[in-house]
């Protein structure tokens, strides 16, 4: 699998991708090898890193055999499909990538004050990075009516992970970037003082995805985990090679299916790129796990139609495409794996819920956090219908979430009584790993429960204490209505993810004050604070 020390001598590397997409054909017979009491990537403990290690390790992740410490390549405590990618690059490259880099972007600005992007062919960025004395200098040239350059030459790194470094701007907070080693991607952002917004990014990108959906034209559906997008971009014609690598079983057969869409056009938007197409060239590529030696190419499932979304400031990935005419595929998540997890407490509730320990936006137990109306996911200044994103203008214009036509707009109805994952506000703001509650867990919290009205920290809200004696604290935030911050620090609102029972302008929610506890519906258009649950 390419990987950014290898295009290091390549100032764009860009055309001479599509020979690369394929290199993995070589891991037949190409092998790493090394003393074996140290060697990393050897999953099968054969004393070489080879293909045989490939299908190892897609063994374990599809749940063939146990947890393996050698499988877990880029040290992050799990084994997916980062880790089959890490190993593949050992096998073409035969080192971990822990060098010092230098190499030319793919970039393109947005001016926040006029709405105009600057295309990635009128900029060109060069990073280089120290990962020794981790340091990091930037340098930008672009032309917008004349050229002009930006540079940062006091970039510090941090690595919160193994192979993963952060950068950041001492003098400047809006600075923000990431260099992964393990997937093979280098991203930052940053604002100038003349309101440009810089999104700079490797010509290779690697994208990792945990909620993927297959729907076939027989009407049936199924969810599809181990996914790893690859956008290769070339600036001169504004096209794309997406790759897309997946572990799955086929006839019960394991396998590692990738499949190559090249000459992909792509446009600049205001937050990253938008990659779409139809009867899209295309090549697929299998590695069996009951044929190791044997690497087969095949157009069995061709792109008809391919529609991507990357935003890269919400870091949000949407795609929906065609295999063949028969199958469509829909993929929503974030653009790479959470760095910083957030904490939870064990309850010990019947069904295993572990409930965060503060509220989305809030930095403690006691903070109230951020205000959402109910299937938004981010807040804003003012909270009534005539903002609210699910509705025109009313209670009885819904246009999602609605199960009577009385309250459809012109009788829409779809009959949607969960959110979305892409309108669900913990899982697009704190990632994979977590949700907002459905009505049966918050039912479940308030029945298996001790409730307990106490303060904490001067602020009033609710002590939850659970049946194996931990507990957590629910703050008294009260709700926005309009603008105004109605029944703070006397009552407690949070929503599920469940619409009400009733009318379908409601959602439930958990309410409470130093009396009672319950679960009730809510308007939806009112701003709540969100408690997320972990994803087990």
């Amino acid at each position: 699998m390419p990987n950014i020390n290898r295009l290091i001598h390549n100032e764009m590397a860009l055309k001479s991708n599509l020979p690369r997409v394929f290199a993995i054909v070589a891991l037949v017979t190409l092998a790493f090898v090394t003393n074996a009491a140290s060697i990393k990537g050897d999953v099968n403990n054969d004393g070489e890193v080879n293909i045989a290690d490939v299908n190892a390790i897609i063994d374990v992740i599809l749940g063939g055999s146990g947890y393996n410490t050698s499988g877990d390549v880029n040290v992050d405590g799990e084994i997916n499909i980062a880790d089959v990618n890490a190993i593949i690059d050992i096998i073409l490259r035969g080192n971990d990538g822990m060098t010092t880099i230098k190499s030319s972007m793919v970039n393109h600005m947005y001016n926040t004050t006029t709405n105009q992007v600057i295309g990635i062919t009128n900029t060109r960025n060069t990073l280089f990075i120290d990962t020794i004395r981790h340091s990091a200098q930037v340098e930008l040239v672009y032309n917008n009516g004349g050229e002009q350059t930006v540079s940062y030459m006091d970039l510090t790194t941090r690595t919160p992970r193994y192979g993963f470094y952060e950068l950041a701007s001492p003098s400047d907070p809006l600075f923000n970037g990431y260099v992964d080693f393990n997937e093979g991607s280098i991203r930052y952002t940053y604002m100038t003082a003349d309101s440009l917004r810089v999104i700079s990014t490797f010509p290779e990108v690697f994208f990792l995805n945990t909620d993927n959906t297959i729907a076939y034209d027989d009407s049936t559906v199924t969810a599809q985990e181990n996914v790893m997008y690859q956008f290769i971009l070339n600036a001169d014609d504004m096209t794309a090679t997406v790759i897309v690598m997946d572990i799955v079983h086929a006839k019960d057969k394991r396998h590692l299916l990738r499949v190559a869409a090249t000459d992909v056009p792509f446009t600049v938007t205001s937050n990253g790129y938008s990659f779409s197409g139809e009867d899209i060239a295309t090549t697929s590529m299998y590695i069996s796990a009951d044929e190791p030696t044997i690497v087969k190419t095949t157009n069995e499932y061709p792109f008809v139609k391919l529609d991507i979304d990357v935003d890269l400031v919400s870091d949000r990935i949407v795609a929906n495409f065609m295999l063949g005419q028969h199958t469509t595929v829909t993929t929503i998540g974030k653009t790479y794996p959470d760095l910083i997890d957030h904490e939870y407490v064990d309850l010990g509730l019947p069904s295993g819920t572990l409930w965060a320990t503060c509220n989305i936006g809030a930095n403690s137990p006691e903070g109230y956090g951020d205000y959402f109306a109910w299937g938004e996911t981010e807040p804003k200044d003012y909270y009534d219908w005539s903002t609210y994103k699910w509705c025109n203008g009313s209670y009885k214009t819904l246009n999602k979430y609605c199960k009577s036509y009385l309250y459809g707009y012109k009788g829409f109805v779809d009959n949607k009584t969960e959110l979305d994952l892409e309108d669900d506000a913990a899982y697009v703001n704190w990632g994979l790993s977590w949700r907002m509650p459905t009505t049966d867990q918050l039912q479940e919290l308030i029945e298996n429960s001790v409730w307990r009205w106490t303060q904490r920290n001067g602020v009033n809200g609710q002590l939850v204490t659970g049946p194996n004696g931990k507990s957590l604290f629910l703050p008294a935030a009260g709700c926005l209505n309009d603008s105004s911050l109605n029944d703070v620090d006397s009552c407690g609102y949070y929503w599920t993810s469940t619409i009400s029972n009733g009318a379908s302008f409601g959602g439930t929610r958990l309410r409470f004050d130093s009396e009672y506890v319950d679960g009730a519906s809510g308007q939806r258009s009112y701003g709540f604070p969100v408690r997320p649950v972990r994803v087990p």
